[in-house]
Protein backbone atom coordinates (compact mmCIF):
# COMPACT_ATOMS: atom_id res chain seq x y z
CA UNK A 1 0.00 0.00 0.00
CA UNK A 2 1.37 3.15 -1.45
CA UNK A 3 -0.55 6.02 0.57
CA UNK A 4 0.56 7.69 3.57
CA UNK A 5 -0.48 7.15 7.09
CA UNK A 6 -0.43 3.39 4.95
CA UNK A 7 -0.64 0.06 6.95
CA UNK A 8 2.83 -0.65 5.62
CA UNK A 9 4.37 2.00 6.62
CA UNK A 10 2.71 3.52 9.44
CA UNK A 11 0.76 1.26 11.57
CA UNK A 12 -0.63 2.53 15.32
CA UNK A 13 -2.61 0.10 17.63
CA UNK A 14 -5.77 2.81 16.85
CA UNK A 15 -5.14 2.00 13.11
CA UNK A 16 -4.94 -1.80 13.64
CA UNK A 17 -7.95 -2.27 15.08
CA UNK A 18 -9.66 -0.05 12.33
CA UNK A 19 -8.25 -2.33 9.88
CA UNK A 20 -9.74 -5.50 11.47
CA UNK A 21 -12.83 -3.60 11.31
CA UNK A 22 -12.99 -2.97 8.38
CA UNK A 23 -11.51 -6.62 6.85
CA UNK A 24 -14.79 -7.82 8.91
CA UNK A 25 -17.17 -5.02 7.65
CA UNK A 26 -16.14 -6.95 3.94
CA UNK A 27 -16.22 -10.13 5.02
CA UNK A 28 -20.06 -10.02 6.86
CA UNK A 29 -21.37 -7.10 4.39
CA UNK A 30 -19.38 -7.90 1.21
CA UNK A 31 -21.58 -10.81 -0.30
CA UNK A 32 -24.83 -8.81 -0.16
CA UNK A 33 -23.16 -6.26 -2.56
CA UNK A 34 -21.40 -8.94 -4.80
CA UNK A 35 -20.58 -12.33 -5.33
CA UNK A 36 -16.93 -11.75 -5.29
CA UNK A 37 -16.74 -11.19 -1.84
CA UNK A 38 -17.65 -14.47 -0.84
CA UNK A 39 -14.48 -15.67 -1.72
CA UNK A 40 -13.22 -17.88 0.81
CA UNK A 41 -9.73 -15.83 2.66
CA UNK A 42 -8.28 -15.25 5.19
CA UNK A 43 -7.00 -11.21 6.70
CA UNK A 44 -3.20 -11.27 7.12
CA UNK A 45 -2.91 -8.90 9.56
CA UNK A 46 0.93 -8.39 9.58
CA UNK A 47 0.50 -7.39 5.98
CA UNK A 48 -2.91 -6.00 6.21
CA UNK A 49 -4.36 -7.92 2.98
CA UNK A 50 -6.50 -10.70 1.95
CA UNK A 51 -5.22 -14.05 1.19
CA UNK A 52 -6.16 -17.21 -0.61
CA UNK A 53 -7.51 -20.10 1.81
CA UNK A 54 -6.65 -23.02 -0.45
CA UNK A 55 -6.75 -26.90 -0.07
CA UNK A 56 -3.22 -27.26 -0.68
CA UNK A 57 -1.46 -25.68 2.44
CA UNK A 58 -1.60 -29.37 3.94
CA UNK A 59 0.33 -30.58 0.94
CA UNK A 60 2.88 -27.74 1.33
CA UNK A 61 3.32 -28.78 4.52
CA UNK A 62 4.32 -32.46 4.06
CA UNK A 63 6.64 -32.10 1.23
CA UNK A 64 8.42 -29.52 3.87
CA UNK A 65 9.13 -31.59 6.48
CA UNK A 66 11.29 -33.66 4.25
CA UNK A 67 12.95 -31.78 2.05
CA UNK A 68 16.19 -31.01 3.93
CA UNK A 69 16.25 -34.82 4.39
CA UNK A 70 17.68 -35.61 0.55
CA UNK A 71 21.33 -35.80 -0.49
CA UNK A 72 21.88 -32.67 -2.31
CA UNK A 73 23.83 -34.47 -5.33
CA UNK A 74 21.39 -36.82 -5.74
CA UNK A 75 18.02 -34.53 -5.73
CA UNK A 76 20.09 -32.05 -7.99
CA UNK A 77 19.66 -35.17 -10.44
CA UNK A 78 16.85 -37.24 -10.28
CA UNK A 79 14.60 -34.31 -9.39
CA UNK A 80 15.53 -31.57 -12.05
CA UNK A 81 13.64 -27.99 -12.67
CA UNK A 82 11.57 -29.97 -15.31
CA UNK A 83 9.81 -32.39 -13.12
CA UNK A 84 9.44 -29.70 -9.98
CA UNK A 85 7.68 -27.25 -12.95
CA UNK A 86 6.01 -29.95 -13.86
CA UNK A 87 4.55 -31.02 -10.23
CA UNK A 88 3.99 -27.28 -9.60
CA UNK A 89 1.61 -26.67 -12.90
CA UNK A 90 0.05 -29.45 -11.50
CA UNK A 91 -0.39 -28.78 -8.05
CA UNK A 92 -4.32 -26.81 -7.87
CA UNK A 93 -5.41 -30.15 -10.03
CA UNK A 94 -4.11 -32.46 -7.27
CA UNK A 95 -6.67 -30.92 -5.16
CA UNK A 96 -9.39 -32.26 -7.04
CA UNK A 97 -8.35 -35.90 -6.40
CA UNK A 98 -10.84 -37.71 -4.27
CA UNK A 99 -10.21 -37.13 -0.36
CA UNK A 100 -9.46 -41.13 0.14
CA UNK A 101 -6.76 -40.91 -2.49
CA UNK A 102 -5.56 -37.68 -1.35
CA UNK A 103 -5.15 -38.85 2.80
CA UNK A 104 -3.11 -42.06 1.34
CA UNK A 105 -0.64 -39.67 -0.52
CA UNK A 106 -0.11 -37.80 2.67
CA UNK A 107 0.32 -41.04 5.09
CA UNK A 108 2.90 -42.72 2.28
CA UNK A 109 4.77 -38.82 2.57
CA UNK A 110 4.65 -39.57 6.78
CA UNK A 111 6.38 -42.70 6.69
CA UNK A 112 9.01 -41.65 4.75
CA UNK A 113 10.92 -39.57 6.97
CA UNK A 114 11.24 -42.41 9.19
CA UNK A 115 12.49 -44.57 6.85
CA UNK A 116 15.02 -42.33 6.15
CA UNK A 117 15.70 -41.38 10.07
CA UNK A 118 16.26 -45.30 9.88
CA UNK A 119 18.49 -45.37 7.45
CA UNK A 120 20.60 -42.78 8.47
CA UNK A 121 20.81 -44.00 12.16
CA UNK A 122 22.11 -47.65 11.00
CA UNK A 123 24.95 -45.89 8.37
CA UNK A 124 26.46 -43.55 10.89
CA UNK A 125 27.51 -46.97 12.30
CA UNK A 126 29.31 -48.13 9.41
CA UNK A 127 30.81 -45.19 8.16
CA UNK A 128 33.54 -47.20 6.19
CA UNK A 129 32.51 -50.42 5.67
CA UNK A 130 31.61 -50.65 1.50
CA UNK A 131 29.56 -53.95 1.72
CA UNK A 132 26.94 -51.96 3.52
CA UNK A 133 27.53 -48.36 1.82
CA UNK A 134 26.33 -50.50 -1.44
CA UNK A 135 23.81 -51.66 0.48
CA UNK A 136 22.28 -48.24 1.55
CA UNK A 137 22.95 -46.74 -1.84
CA UNK A 138 20.25 -48.98 -3.02
CA UNK A 139 18.15 -47.92 -0.33
CA UNK A 140 18.45 -44.76 -1.71
CA UNK A 141 17.58 -45.14 -5.38
CA UNK A 142 14.53 -47.30 -4.13
CA UNK A 143 13.80 -43.60 -1.86
CA UNK A 144 13.81 -41.68 -4.99
CA UNK A 145 11.92 -43.76 -7.19
CA UNK A 146 9.18 -43.81 -4.31
CA UNK A 147 9.13 -40.44 -3.73
CA UNK A 148 8.80 -39.44 -7.58
CA UNK A 149 6.30 -42.27 -7.97
CA UNK A 150 4.30 -40.81 -5.37
CA UNK A 151 4.27 -37.42 -6.86
CA UNK A 152 3.31 -38.87 -10.09
CA UNK A 153 -0.13 -39.85 -8.63
CA UNK A 154 -0.54 -36.08 -7.91
CA UNK A 155 -0.28 -35.36 -12.34
CA UNK A 156 -2.36 -36.49 -14.54
CA UNK A 157 -1.93 -39.24 -16.69
CA UNK A 158 -0.63 -37.52 -19.47
CA UNK A 159 2.32 -35.54 -17.58
CA UNK A 160 2.69 -38.86 -15.66
CA UNK A 161 3.81 -40.45 -18.58
CA UNK A 162 6.45 -38.13 -19.35
CA UNK A 163 7.99 -37.53 -15.95
CA UNK A 164 7.92 -41.77 -15.47
CA UNK A 165 9.08 -42.89 -18.80
CA UNK A 166 12.80 -42.58 -17.05
CA UNK A 167 11.61 -45.02 -14.41
CA UNK A 168 11.20 -48.81 -14.59
CA UNK A 169 7.93 -50.50 -13.15
CA UNK A 170 6.58 -47.52 -11.61
CA UNK A 171 3.41 -48.18 -9.35
CA UNK A 172 -0.44 -47.76 -9.54
CA UNK A 173 -0.69 -47.30 -6.21
CA UNK A 174 0.21 -46.26 -2.78
CA UNK A 175 1.33 -49.75 -1.46
CA UNK A 176 2.89 -51.49 -4.87
CA UNK A 177 5.14 -47.88 -4.49
CA UNK A 178 6.04 -48.57 -0.78
CA UNK A 179 6.62 -52.33 -0.70
CA UNK A 180 10.19 -52.16 -2.87
CA UNK A 181 11.20 -49.06 -0.08
CA UNK A 182 9.61 -51.26 2.75
CA UNK A 183 12.00 -54.29 1.35
CA UNK A 184 15.19 -52.28 0.39
CA UNK A 185 15.01 -51.17 4.04
CA UNK A 186 14.82 -54.67 5.98
CA UNK A 187 17.71 -55.74 3.69
CA UNK A 188 19.60 -52.64 5.16
CA UNK A 189 18.63 -53.08 8.46
CA UNK A 190 20.19 -56.79 7.68
CA UNK A 191 23.04 -56.20 6.63
CA UNK A 192 23.55 -53.80 9.86
CA UNK A 193 22.72 -56.32 12.13
CA UNK A 194 25.35 -58.69 10.48
CA UNK A 195 27.60 -56.08 10.53
CA UNK A 196 27.30 -55.13 14.23
CA UNK A 197 27.64 -58.72 15.29
CA UNK A 198 30.98 -58.72 13.64
CA UNK A 199 32.22 -55.64 14.97
CA UNK A 200 31.15 -57.30 18.51
CA UNK A 201 33.39 -59.96 17.84
CA UNK A 202 36.04 -57.63 17.17
CA UNK A 203 35.52 -55.44 19.91
CA UNK A 204 36.07 -58.82 21.79
CA UNK A 205 39.55 -59.28 20.85
CA UNK A 206 40.19 -55.30 20.91
CA UNK A 207 39.62 -55.25 24.48
CA UNK A 208 42.26 -57.81 25.06
CA UNK A 209 45.02 -56.13 23.04
CA UNK A 210 47.51 -54.10 24.52
CA UNK A 211 47.40 -50.11 25.65
CA UNK A 212 48.53 -49.39 21.51
CA UNK A 213 44.51 -51.00 20.84
CA UNK A 214 43.49 -48.44 22.96
CA UNK A 215 45.18 -45.30 21.13
CA UNK A 216 43.83 -46.81 17.77
CA UNK A 217 40.11 -46.87 19.11
CA UNK A 218 40.69 -43.32 20.14
CA UNK A 219 42.46 -42.13 17.48
CA UNK A 220 39.21 -43.50 15.11
CA UNK A 221 37.05 -41.85 17.58
CA UNK A 222 38.76 -38.21 16.62
CA UNK A 223 38.20 -38.86 13.05
CA UNK A 224 34.69 -40.30 13.43
CA UNK A 225 34.15 -36.55 14.76
CA UNK A 226 35.61 -35.15 12.15
CA UNK A 227 33.96 -36.62 9.97
CA UNK A 228 30.64 -35.72 11.39
CA UNK A 229 31.52 -32.32 11.35
CA UNK A 230 32.16 -31.92 7.50
CA UNK A 231 28.48 -33.84 7.13
CA UNK A 232 26.89 -31.03 9.09
CA UNK A 233 28.56 -28.37 6.55
CA UNK A 234 27.57 -30.19 3.95
CA UNK A 235 24.10 -30.44 5.36
CA UNK A 236 23.81 -26.55 5.75
CA UNK A 237 25.04 -26.17 2.19
CA UNK A 238 22.29 -28.74 1.73
CA UNK A 239 19.41 -26.75 3.40
CA UNK A 240 20.23 -23.46 1.96
CA UNK A 241 19.59 -24.83 -1.63
CA UNK A 242 16.69 -26.73 -0.47
CA UNK A 243 15.00 -23.74 1.30
CA UNK A 244 15.63 -21.71 -1.97
CA UNK A 245 14.30 -24.18 -3.68
CA UNK A 246 11.21 -24.61 -1.68
CA UNK A 247 10.48 -20.54 -2.13
CA UNK A 248 10.66 -20.89 -5.74
CA UNK A 249 8.18 -23.68 -5.25
CA UNK A 250 5.89 -21.69 -3.25
CA UNK A 251 5.81 -19.02 -5.58
CA UNK A 252 5.09 -20.56 -8.94
CA UNK A 253 1.79 -21.87 -6.84
CA UNK A 254 1.23 -18.74 -5.96
CA UNK A 255 1.08 -17.36 -9.51
CA UNK A 256 -0.98 -21.05 -10.13
CA UNK A 257 -3.54 -19.72 -7.45
CA UNK A 258 -3.58 -15.91 -8.53
CA UNK A 259 -5.31 -17.75 -11.94
CA UNK A 260 -7.79 -19.36 -10.34
CA UNK A 261 -11.41 -17.52 -9.73
CA UNK A 262 -10.96 -16.96 -6.72
CA UNK A 263 -8.04 -14.30 -7.11
CA UNK A 264 -10.70 -11.51 -8.20
CA UNK A 265 -12.76 -12.35 -5.68
CA UNK A 266 -9.54 -11.80 -3.02
CA UNK A 267 -8.36 -8.63 -4.97
CA UNK A 268 -12.37 -6.80 -5.01
CA UNK A 269 -11.51 -7.28 -0.90
CA UNK A 270 -7.91 -6.11 -1.02
CA UNK A 271 -8.79 -3.06 -3.29
CA UNK A 272 -12.21 -1.93 -1.23
CA UNK A 273 -9.88 -2.58 2.27
CA UNK A 274 -7.34 -0.24 0.65
CA UNK A 275 -10.07 2.37 -0.40
CA UNK A 276 -11.57 2.77 2.50
CA UNK A 277 -8.42 3.02 4.76
CA UNK A 278 -7.07 5.61 2.36
CA UNK A 279 -10.62 7.65 2.41
CA UNK A 280 -9.84 7.43 6.66
CA UNK A 281 -6.43 8.70 6.30
CA UNK A 282 -7.17 11.75 4.07
CA UNK A 283 -9.89 12.92 5.87
CA UNK A 284 -7.48 12.88 8.92
CA UNK A 285 -5.34 14.80 7.17
CA UNK A 286 -7.83 17.48 5.85
CA UNK A 287 -8.94 17.74 9.29
CA UNK A 288 -5.25 18.39 10.41
CA UNK A 289 -5.18 21.23 7.87
CA UNK A 290 -8.81 22.77 8.87
CA UNK A 291 -8.61 24.85 5.36
CA UNK A 292 -11.93 25.45 3.43
CA UNK A 293 -11.87 25.67 -0.68
CA UNK A 294 -14.85 27.44 -0.29
CA UNK A 295 -13.99 30.56 1.86
CA UNK A 296 -10.73 30.66 -0.59
CA UNK A 297 -13.27 31.11 -3.24
CA UNK A 298 -14.87 33.88 -1.28
CA UNK A 299 -12.07 35.58 -0.62
CA UNK A 300 -11.56 35.52 -4.37
CA UNK A 301 -14.79 36.77 -5.38
CA UNK A 302 -14.48 39.62 -2.37
CA UNK A 303 -11.66 40.86 -4.17
CA UNK A 304 -12.69 40.40 -7.93
CA UNK A 305 -15.57 42.96 -6.49
CA UNK A 306 -13.83 45.68 -4.97
CA UNK A 307 -11.54 45.57 -8.07
CA UNK A 308 -15.16 46.45 -10.15
CA UNK A 309 -16.58 48.85 -7.59
CA UNK A 310 -13.89 50.49 -4.70
CA UNK A 311 -11.08 50.90 -6.75
CA UNK A 312 -10.78 54.86 -8.38
CA UNK A 313 -10.48 55.02 -12.46
CA UNK A 314 -6.58 55.65 -11.83
CA UNK A 315 -6.46 52.73 -9.22
CA UNK A 316 -7.72 49.93 -11.97
CA UNK A 317 -5.16 51.79 -14.34
CA UNK A 318 -2.21 51.48 -12.16
CA UNK A 319 -3.26 47.58 -11.69
CA UNK A 320 -3.81 46.97 -15.20
CA UNK A 321 -0.15 48.86 -15.84
CA UNK A 322 1.49 46.03 -14.25
CA UNK A 323 0.55 44.15 -17.27
CA UNK A 324 3.14 45.85 -19.41
CA UNK A 325 5.56 45.42 -16.69
CA UNK A 326 8.89 43.19 -18.86
CA UNK A 327 9.45 41.41 -15.98
CA UNK A 328 5.85 40.17 -15.77
CA UNK A 329 5.78 39.37 -19.40
CA UNK A 330 9.06 37.27 -19.07
CA UNK A 331 7.52 35.48 -16.03
CA UNK A 332 4.49 34.42 -17.98
CA UNK A 333 6.38 33.52 -20.64
CA UNK A 334 8.82 31.50 -18.84
CA UNK A 335 9.26 28.03 -19.64
CA UNK A 336 11.03 26.78 -17.17
CA UNK A 337 9.45 26.95 -13.09
CA UNK A 338 9.71 30.87 -11.96
CA UNK A 339 8.92 33.42 -9.26
CA UNK A 340 8.09 37.11 -9.68
CA UNK A 341 7.44 39.39 -6.41
CA UNK A 342 5.91 42.92 -7.54
CA UNK A 343 6.23 45.62 -5.24
CA UNK A 344 4.82 49.23 -4.97
CA UNK A 345 6.62 51.83 -6.32
CA UNK A 346 6.84 54.24 -3.82
CA UNK A 347 6.33 57.29 -6.38
CA UNK A 348 2.89 55.57 -7.35
CA UNK A 349 -0.21 57.27 -5.12
CA UNK A 350 -2.11 55.07 -6.05
CA UNK A 351 -0.41 51.70 -5.29
CA UNK A 352 0.94 52.67 -2.44
CA UNK A 353 -1.78 54.73 -0.50
CA UNK A 354 -2.03 53.43 3.33
CA UNK A 355 -5.81 54.25 3.33
CA UNK A 356 -7.24 51.78 1.05
CA UNK A 357 -8.96 48.82 2.94
CA UNK A 358 -8.16 45.33 3.39
CA UNK A 359 -8.36 43.64 0.20
CA UNK A 360 -9.02 46.70 -1.94
CA UNK A 361 -5.00 47.58 -3.18
CA UNK A 362 -4.67 47.58 -6.68
CA UNK A 363 -2.21 45.15 -6.07
CA UNK A 364 -4.78 42.87 -4.76
CA UNK A 365 -7.00 43.65 -7.70
CA UNK A 366 -4.58 42.65 -10.12
CA UNK A 367 -4.04 39.41 -8.27
CA UNK A 368 -7.89 38.48 -7.94
CA UNK A 369 -8.40 39.43 -11.84
CA UNK A 370 -5.51 37.80 -12.80
CA UNK A 371 -6.25 34.08 -10.42
CA UNK A 372 -9.90 34.64 -12.42
CA UNK A 373 -8.30 34.65 -15.44
CA UNK A 374 -6.12 31.57 -15.07
CA UNK A 375 -9.12 29.61 -14.01
CA UNK A 376 -10.11 29.46 -17.45
CA UNK A 377 -6.87 27.86 -18.92
CA UNK A 378 -7.89 24.18 -18.99
CA UNK A 379 -5.62 21.93 -17.53
CA UNK A 380 -3.96 24.37 -15.22
CA UNK A 381 -4.01 24.00 -11.37
CA UNK A 382 -4.16 27.58 -9.63
CA UNK A 383 -3.44 27.97 -6.02
CA UNK A 384 -3.71 31.34 -4.47
CA UNK A 385 -4.37 33.49 -0.71
CA UNK A 386 -4.93 36.97 0.18
CA UNK A 387 -3.33 37.32 3.72
CA UNK A 388 -4.62 40.97 3.32
CA UNK A 389 -7.92 39.74 3.78
CA UNK A 390 -7.24 37.52 7.33
CA UNK A 391 -5.65 40.54 9.05
CA UNK A 392 -8.08 40.15 12.22
CA UNK A 393 -6.57 38.45 15.10
CA UNK A 394 -9.41 36.15 16.00
CA UNK A 395 -9.59 34.69 12.37
CA UNK A 396 -8.26 31.67 12.18
CA UNK A 397 -6.74 32.02 8.78
CA UNK A 398 -4.48 35.24 9.66
CA UNK A 399 -1.37 33.41 10.77
CA UNK A 400 1.11 32.08 7.80
CA UNK A 401 0.74 28.34 8.33
CA UNK A 402 -2.79 28.94 7.20
CA UNK A 403 -1.25 30.12 4.10
CA UNK A 404 0.39 26.95 3.44
CA UNK A 405 -2.43 24.94 4.99
CA UNK A 406 -5.07 26.32 2.17
CA UNK A 407 -2.61 25.89 -0.53
CA UNK A 408 -1.64 21.64 0.49
CA UNK A 409 -5.78 21.66 0.30
CA UNK A 410 -6.00 22.83 -2.91
CA UNK A 411 -2.95 20.52 -4.06
CA UNK A 412 -4.18 17.63 -1.92
CA UNK A 413 -7.79 17.73 -3.52
CA UNK A 414 -6.23 18.29 -7.34
CA UNK A 415 -4.07 14.95 -7.14
CA UNK A 416 -6.99 13.12 -5.66
CA UNK A 417 -8.99 14.10 -8.76
CA UNK A 418 -6.68 12.70 -10.77
CA UNK A 419 -6.26 10.12 -8.82
CA UNK A 420 -2.07 9.88 -8.53
CA UNK A 421 -2.04 11.19 -4.61
CA UNK A 422 -0.26 9.13 -2.75
CA UNK A 423 1.32 9.88 1.27
CA UNK A 424 3.55 7.66 1.51
CA UNK A 425 6.07 9.98 2.65
CA UNK A 426 4.03 10.99 5.86
CA UNK A 427 5.66 7.96 7.87
CA UNK A 428 6.05 9.01 11.09
CA UNK A 429 4.57 9.35 14.72
CA UNK A 430 6.44 12.94 14.58
CA UNK A 431 5.59 13.63 10.88
CA UNK A 432 1.65 13.65 12.36
CA UNK A 433 1.61 15.29 15.58
CA UNK A 434 3.75 18.58 13.37
CA UNK A 435 1.07 18.12 10.49
CA UNK A 436 -1.44 18.32 13.21
CA UNK A 437 0.01 21.54 15.22
CA UNK A 438 0.85 23.56 11.91
CA UNK A 439 4.51 23.35 12.01
CA UNK A 440 5.48 25.58 9.30
CA UNK A 441 9.25 23.34 8.15
CA UNK A 442 6.45 20.45 8.11
CA UNK A 443 4.27 22.00 6.25
CA UNK A 444 6.57 23.58 3.91
CA UNK A 445 8.23 20.21 3.25
CA UNK A 446 4.25 18.67 2.69
CA UNK A 447 3.71 21.36 0.21
CA UNK A 448 6.84 19.98 -1.76
CA UNK A 449 6.35 16.19 -1.39
CA UNK A 450 2.87 17.17 -2.53
CA UNK A 451 3.55 19.54 -5.69
CA UNK A 452 6.32 16.41 -7.33
CA UNK A 453 3.51 13.85 -7.73
CA UNK A 454 2.49 16.09 -10.60
CA UNK A 455 3.09 14.95 -14.03
CA UNK A 456 5.85 16.71 -16.06
CA UNK A 457 5.30 20.32 -17.42
CA UNK A 458 1.65 20.31 -15.26
CA UNK A 459 1.08 23.62 -15.35
CA UNK A 460 0.82 25.38 -11.39
CA UNK A 461 0.58 29.06 -10.88
CA UNK A 462 0.92 29.96 -6.94
CA UNK A 463 -0.24 33.67 -6.60
CA UNK A 464 0.18 35.15 -2.88
CA UNK A 465 -1.04 38.83 -2.63
CA UNK A 466 -0.35 41.01 0.22
CA UNK A 467 2.10 38.98 1.28
CA UNK A 468 3.59 42.38 3.86
CA UNK A 469 0.36 41.78 5.61
CA UNK A 470 2.20 39.47 7.79
CA UNK A 471 4.85 42.16 8.87
CA UNK A 472 3.43 42.80 12.38
CA UNK A 473 5.60 44.16 15.31
CA UNK A 474 3.77 42.24 17.88
CA UNK A 475 4.28 39.12 16.09
CA UNK A 476 7.76 38.59 15.48
CA UNK A 477 7.62 35.00 14.91
CA UNK A 478 5.56 35.22 11.66
CA UNK A 479 8.73 36.64 9.78
CA UNK A 480 10.60 33.80 9.94
CA UNK A 481 7.78 31.88 8.43
CA UNK A 482 7.40 34.07 5.43
CA UNK A 483 10.91 33.50 5.40
CA UNK A 484 10.98 29.84 5.35
CA UNK A 485 7.86 29.67 3.30
CA UNK A 486 9.55 32.25 0.84
CA UNK A 487 12.69 30.31 0.63
CA UNK A 488 10.78 26.88 -0.06
CA UNK A 489 9.21 28.22 -3.30
CA UNK A 490 12.54 29.65 -4.44
CA UNK A 491 14.34 26.40 -3.78
CA UNK A 492 11.19 24.67 -5.64
CA UNK A 493 11.51 26.56 -9.00
CA UNK A 494 15.54 26.61 -9.21
CA UNK A 495 15.35 22.91 -8.63
CA UNK A 496 16.22 21.38 -11.97
CA UNK A 497 14.21 18.14 -11.59
CA UNK A 498 10.77 19.48 -10.64
CA UNK A 499 8.34 18.31 -13.41
CA UNK A 500 5.29 20.27 -12.47
CA UNK A 501 5.87 24.13 -13.99
CA UNK A 502 5.62 26.08 -11.20
CA UNK A 503 4.72 29.97 -11.65
CA UNK A 504 4.80 31.82 -8.06
CA UNK A 505 3.40 35.18 -8.36
CA UNK A 506 3.84 37.54 -4.77
CA UNK A 507 2.71 40.57 -4.57
CA UNK A 508 4.09 43.43 -1.51
CA UNK A 509 1.82 46.47 -1.24
CA UNK A 510 4.59 47.61 1.31
CA UNK A 511 8.66 47.13 1.27
CA UNK A 512 9.30 44.32 3.96
CA UNK A 513 13.00 43.54 4.00
CA UNK A 514 11.90 39.77 4.61
CA UNK A 515 11.12 39.68 1.17
CA UNK A 516 14.43 41.74 0.35
CA UNK A 517 16.38 38.99 2.31
CA UNK A 518 14.63 35.58 0.99
CA UNK A 519 14.21 36.71 -2.79
CA UNK A 520 17.07 37.74 -5.28
CA UNK A 521 17.02 40.95 -7.30
CA UNK A 522 16.37 39.53 -10.63
CA UNK A 523 13.02 37.99 -8.69
CA UNK A 524 11.45 41.37 -8.00
CA UNK A 525 9.75 44.50 -9.40
CA UNK A 526 8.26 47.36 -9.11
CA UNK A 527 5.30 48.90 -10.53
CA UNK A 528 5.68 51.92 -12.77
CA UNK A 529 3.92 55.25 -11.72
CA UNK A 530 1.39 56.57 -14.28
CA UNK A 531 2.47 53.59 -16.68
CA UNK A 532 -0.78 54.10 -18.86
CA UNK A 533 -2.41 56.90 -20.93
CA UNK A 534 0.89 58.55 -20.96
CA UNK A 535 0.83 59.24 -17.09
CA UNK A 536 -2.49 61.13 -17.22
CA UNK A 537 -3.99 58.48 -14.89
CA UNK A 538 -6.94 58.46 -17.17
CA UNK A 539 -8.25 54.66 -16.47
CA UNK A 540 -10.73 54.04 -19.31
CA UNK A 541 -12.95 51.06 -18.81
CA UNK A 542 -13.14 49.35 -15.56
CA UNK A 543 -10.84 46.34 -14.17
CA UNK A 544 -12.79 43.33 -15.88
CA UNK A 545 -11.55 39.49 -16.40
CA UNK A 546 -12.33 40.16 -20.19
CA UNK A 547 -9.74 42.72 -20.64
CA UNK A 548 -7.35 40.93 -18.18
CA UNK A 549 -8.23 37.64 -20.30
CA UNK A 550 -7.33 39.45 -23.75
CA UNK A 551 -3.81 40.90 -22.52
CA UNK A 552 -2.74 37.64 -20.68
CA UNK A 553 -3.65 36.09 -24.07
CA UNK A 554 -1.98 38.17 -26.21
CA UNK A 555 0.96 37.63 -23.89
CA UNK A 556 0.46 34.01 -24.64
CA UNK A 557 0.54 34.33 -28.28
CA UNK A 558 3.80 36.69 -28.67
CA UNK A 559 5.57 34.41 -26.48
CA UNK A 560 4.75 31.31 -28.51
CA UNK A 561 8.24 30.74 -30.59
CA UNK A 562 9.72 30.52 -26.49
CA UNK A 563 7.07 28.22 -25.46
CA UNK A 564 6.50 25.70 -27.90
CA UNK A 565 10.27 24.71 -28.39
CA UNK A 566 13.16 24.40 -25.57
CA UNK A 567 15.22 26.86 -27.60
CA UNK A 568 14.42 29.90 -29.68
CA UNK A 569 16.04 31.20 -33.76
CA UNK A 570 17.35 34.14 -34.57
CA UNK A 571 13.81 36.66 -35.35
CA UNK A 572 11.64 35.23 -33.00
CA UNK A 573 10.13 38.22 -30.76
CA UNK A 574 12.46 39.85 -29.03
CA UNK A 575 11.90 42.65 -26.56
CA UNK A 576 13.46 45.50 -24.31
CA UNK A 577 14.95 45.34 -20.93
CA UNK A 578 13.97 47.89 -18.18
CA UNK A 579 17.66 49.35 -18.91
CA UNK A 580 17.17 49.68 -22.41
CA UNK A 581 19.08 46.57 -23.75
CA UNK A 582 17.65 43.44 -25.69
CA UNK A 583 16.38 40.63 -24.14
CA UNK A 584 17.59 36.95 -25.43
CA UNK A 585 16.39 33.75 -24.49
CA UNK A 586 19.20 34.12 -21.26
CA UNK A 587 17.02 36.49 -19.84
CA UNK A 588 14.44 33.70 -19.39
CA UNK A 589 17.06 31.53 -17.02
Amino acid sequence: MNPGFQASSYVTAVQTEMNNDTAKFIHKQGPTYDLAFAVRSAFDQQRCQFVPRTNLADLHDALARYRELFPNSFVASAMGEDFWGDVTDHMHAAAQKSAEKRDAIFSAFEEIPGMIRGAEDNRSLFPRRREFQQTYDGFVQTLASAILNLMSLLLPKSETKKVLEKLPNPGEDVESILAPLKAALETLKASASRLKDEILVDTNGIVGQTAKGVNIIRSTLAETKINISDVSSRLVLIQENLDRQYQELKQQVSLQTSRSPQFYGIQAQNSLLIQLIETYELSELLTFLNASPLDLAKDLERSVSFSLTILSPPQQASARGILNLPSFQRWVRADVPDILCIESNPTDVHLSLLSTMAGAHPLSAFSANLIATLGGHRGAIILYFFPSLHADYNDPLSEPRALLANMITLLVLELRARNLLRLGFVNSRQYVHDLQYGNVACLCYTFGALLRQFPRDTPVYCVLDGISSYDRSDRPGWRGDVARILSTLLALVEDGELRPMLKVLVTCPFRWEVVERCLPDQKRAYTMANLLDGGGGVAGPGMSREFFAGMLDRTYEESSGVVSNRGRGAGDGYFRREDGGEMTEDDYN
